[in-house]
Formats: structure tokens, C-alpha cells, sequence
């Protein structure tokens, strides 16, 4: 296994976590065969917790989103996720002052949208591929519903660009971050440009 030094994004991550603001990612078991049984690997050592409830939660259990919470920089899931997971939309990671029931909770209210014919339908927003493209769109209540005590949410494009997306006074702030940057880079997006 590689080492942080290795991946900066890896790096970048592990910097963002403090006592106070634990790292959280998204992980959406659809993505692979291999999520499952890599997050049953660490399951015991590890809050680990689908975003799905009762008999839904049952049955879709090898294809659910689970929110996991990293306590450590150095913690081997968060190394293997980034790893192998970073631009190949396996999830969203987060940094909350929340615990990890009430980023839980958050999160769930964000899994059901209503449509415009009335119908509610599952908003796979932890699919990275989904936020970057519906995020950008949010009014300032959906912002504030996705962001409610979460600080900051990163998620890797297709070509494994980082993105962090922040809320300062209901404006959404993104911020590119590329691989010079993710060691360097502290933690201050700047305004969405739509140019």
C-alpha cells in the first residue's frame, strides 16, 4: 500500500482533520463489489453506518451509500478509499463539527427529493458525478439543507481533479484543487465562477 506521500489528495485530506472536524466520506457500495467487503473489513474498528433504514436498508445493503467516519489520518480505510476510490465516483468525503448520528440524520433528509410531478425519487447525491453536476444548481434552501453543520464536502472528478465545495452566507463556494495544490493549499475556496 502506498503511502500519502504518494496520492496529495490523500495528503490534503488527512490535514483537514482535527479533533473538532472529523473527516466523513459517502461511500456508495454500488460503485463496486469491492466497497462492501473492504467496509465489512473494517467494520468493527470503525462507525460505519448505511444512510438506508428498515426493510430498504435490508435489502439494498450491498448497494447503499454508508456514511464512515475517520478518526485518524493514518487509518488504513481512508488510505484504501482514496487509493482506489478517488476519481472512480466510489463517494463523497465531508468534514463536519457534527457527530457522526447528526451527519447521519443530515444526510438522510438528502437521499429523497421530490420531483416536479410530485414523486419522490432517490437523490444520489454521493455519487460524485451527480453532486458536481446538481450542487452547482442548489438555491439557498437545498444548500442549506445539504450543508446544514457540514463545513466542507470534496469529491474527484472523472479525471481525479479535486473539488471543495463550501456555503458562506447561502453563496455556494467551489474551489479547484489540483494535485500542486492539495498538499500546499489551505482551506479557503473562493467564489464559483461560471465563466
Amino acid at each position: 500500500m502506498s503511502t500519502s506521500q504518494n496520492h496529495p489528495v490523500l495528503s490534503y485530506l488527512q490535514t483537514l482533520m482535527t479533533e473538532n472536524n472529523p473527516l466523513y466520506a459517502i461511500v456508495d457500495a454500488a460503485q463496486s463489489d469491492y466497497i462492501i467487503q473492504l467496509l465489512y473489513q473494517h467494520s468493527e474498528k470503525t462507525e460505519i453506518q448505511s444512510l438506508f433504514e428498515g426493510k430498504k436498508g435490508q435489502e439494498m445493503a450491498s448497494v447503499a451509500p454508508y456514511l464512515v467516519s475517520f478518526t485518524t489520518p493514518d487509518h488504513p480505510l481512508l488510505l484504501t478509499l482514496v487509493e482506489k476510490g478517488w476519481g472512480n465516483h466510489w463517494g463523497v468525503y465531508l468534514r463536519c463539527s457534527g457527530g457522526f448520528e447528526a451527519v447521519r440524520k443530515q444526510l438522510r433528509q438528502c437521499i429523497r427529493v421530490k420531483g416536479s410531478d410530485g414523486d419522490y425519487r432517490q437523490f444520489r447525491f454521493y455519487d460524485p458525478r451527480v453532486f458536481i453536476e446538481y450542487m452547482p444548481t442548489f438555491d439557498a434552501n437545498q444548500l442549506s439543507l445539504f450543508f446544514g453543520e457540514i463545513n466542507s464536502y470534496w469529491v474527484a472528478d472523472a479525471n481525479k481533479t479535486a473539488f471543495n465545495y463550501q456555503l458562506d452566507k447561502q453563496q455556494l463556494l467551489i474551489q479547484r484543487i489540483d494535485e500542486t495544490q492539495a498538499v500546499s493549499e489551505s482551506d479557503n475556496p473562493s467564489p464559483l465562477n461560471t465563466e
